[in-house]
């Protein structure tokens, strides 16, 4: 007894960095992840570049969730980075990109994400926990966005 779920967060913000500088940064993912994401418990690499992302556990009304996963990372000269999913057959994957546009001196940075994951929770409790997740997880990544676009 278990549901899938998926929750699509987005955000945007400007940058007074060039393309270049913005992508360096990001591409420095200890930093632009590790340091930044602030709901994170782990982050680390692996010898193949993979990375593993776990974040503390979200705790409302009884309910529990658990967000871990493994992603690598494409780089697409200064204007894209992708997150891509290393297994898409696990319960939980996180799909999104960067995408970097020269803007008025700086750049304008656009952040989308999808995650995906199932919950082992009955499936009678989905419209109950579906927004409240959707709620706390956008939460997550928009306390991440804030922090990155204050320190690039």
């Amino acid at each position: 007894m278990a549901f899938s779920l998926t929750i699509i967060c987005s955000e945007s913000f400007h940058s007074a960095s060039t393309p270049e500088k913005t992508m360096l940064f990001l591409t420095q993912y200890d930093t632009s992840i590790g340091k930044y994401f602030d709901s994170l418990e782990s982050f680390s690499q692996s010898e193949d570049d993979t990375y593993y992302w776990k974040f503390k556990t979200l705790s409302y009304g009884g309910y529990e969730l658990n967000i871990d996963f493994l992603t690598t990372f494409e780089r697409q000269g200064n204007e894209t980075l992708l997150i891509i999913p290393v297994d898409n057959n696990s319960k939980m994957h996180l799909k999104g990109n960067w995408n970097l546009v020269p803007d008025k001196g700086g750049t304008l940075v656009k952040f989308h994400v999808t995650l995906v994951g199932e919950l082992p929770l009955p499936s009678f409790t989905k419209s109950l926990v579906t927004p409240i997740a959707q709620r706390e997880v956008t939460k997550i990544f928009s306390r991440y966005i804030k922090n990155v676009s204050k320190a690039i």
